[in-house]
């Protein structure tokens, strides 16, 4: 059944548009056009002592952008301006930006259906897209412990804070 969230095409997938993602987002499909790819760069694992490449790719369907993480031979699989369906992706959030991955299970295949990309797409990957932030004000300068009582930077010593 389509719907906001998800789109079906005349093959009986479904899709889900990538406005809809959220840090919580795992298991989905997303048909999009890849915008721009850059250029690799090497990582080196402290886990597994390996070296990887990684690149990022911004890709677009016709609701919004978002920055797809490719990794190894992943990169060679998709070209810019081309249209693929990624499937059993998942995000993960690093630095307060929201990243596209491809799940261990998950696979790229291309799509022989394009997508018109509106050129005004919100990007988000972006910081605090679509996240109200709200900033708490306080009328105390000084820190007060859980008791009330005036906390380390009120007392003379140095605060957490100072850093």
């Amino acid at each position: 059944m389509a719907d906001d969230v998800t789109r079906k095409t005349p093959d009986g997938l479904e899709f889900t548009f990538i406005r809809e993602l959220r840090r919580e987002s795992k298991d989905v499909r997303v048909r999009f056009t890849v915008l721009e790819i850059s250029e690799p760069r090497e990582v080196f694992s402290r886990r597994s002592n390996r070296i990887y490449l990684v690149a990022n790719a911004l890709l677009a369907d016709e609701t919004a952008k978002v920055t797809l993480q490719l990794w190894n031979s992943d990169i060679d699989k998709i070209e810019v301006g081309e249209t693929y369906v990624l499937e059993n992706a998942y995000i993960s959030v690093y630095n307060e930006c929201m990243y596209l991955n491809r799940g261990y299970t998950g696979g790229i295949i291309q799509s022989h259906e394009s997508i018109e990309v509106p050129s005004d797409l919100k990007n988000m990957s972006l910081p605090f897209v679509g996240v109200k932030v709200s900033k708490r004000t306080s009328d105390v300068k000084t820190g007060k412990t859980f008791r009330g009582e005036p906390g380390r930077a009120a007392k003379g010593y140095c605060s957490s804070k100072e850093f």
